[in-house]
């Protein structure tokens, strides 16, 4: 497509948000999406907020490109599948902690065996990439770090059986948030070991003031 176009979202008269706007611009000069979210409030409230951008995975193989440590989802993604250590802390997205022991290097997907994970980078700096060598291009996104200071990265791996999934769904999700994994309200508006480290998980929102944010992604080729 050629042109911009608005997406609004409205909220129940009770929910203290108002409606979301979402406005998606192609950049005329190269091959980049700029998108738009803006929140309008009806009160004072604080929330959690994420953006959820989801890549496929081929075959062939990515590469995710980050310097940033994190941790990992406090319990299993997917009972009897997952295979992270619960809770665990990693300084990088290449050795993060197994349940048994030992590490997974969570860089290159497809993972060898079906899982499904959870990941919350504390660092990435508004940035990262993903690489595709065997289709010889590279996706990058950016966004601003104060208004999401965490990534979440899910890793689906053919760990879902369930359909709509089947055992088939290969896919990584690159989500940008100001919140403690995608655990709600309750969780991350209170005290939790993410907050406790000094890393952001809600977001103050002001009644009648709308909040603005933006998000970039670009592809080139390698």
């Amino acid at each position: 497509f050629d042109s911009d176009f608005t997406l609004r979202l409205n909220y129940p008269a009770h929910h203290p948000i108002a409606r979301l706007e979402r406005r998606i611009t192609p950049d005329p000069t190269t091959a980049a999406l700029d998108i738009s979210l803006t929140i309008h409030p009806r009160r004072d409230v604080a929330l959690p907020i994420g953006l959820h951008p989801t890549f496929r995975v081929p075959d062939t193989g990515v590469q995710i490109q980050t310097t940033s440590g994190g941790m990992t989802f406090p319990g299993p993604v997917e009972p009897g599948v997952s295979q992270l250590a619960e809770g665990a802390r990693f300084a990088s997205l290449t050795a993060v902690p197994l349940r048994g022991g030992g590490t997974t290097d969570l860089t290159h997907l497809p993972a060898p065996r079906a899982t499904e994970e959870l990941v919350q980078l504390t660092a990435p700096q508004g940035h990262v990439a993903l690489a595709y060598p065997g289709e010889g291009f590279r996706i990058e996104m950016s966004w601003n770090p104060a208004h999401f200071p965490g990534l979440v990265i899910w890793v689906s791996n053919r760990g879902r059986s369930a359909y709509p999934w089947s055992g088939r769904h290969q896919a990584v999700g690159l989500e940008p948030v100001c919140a403690a994994f995608d655990l709600g309200p309750r969780i991350s508006t209170a005290a939790n070991p993410l907050s406790r480290e000094g890393h952001p998980t809600a977001h103050p929102f002001r009644a009648g003031k709308p909040f603005t944010t933006t998000l970039r992604i670009r592809a080139s080729a390698l």
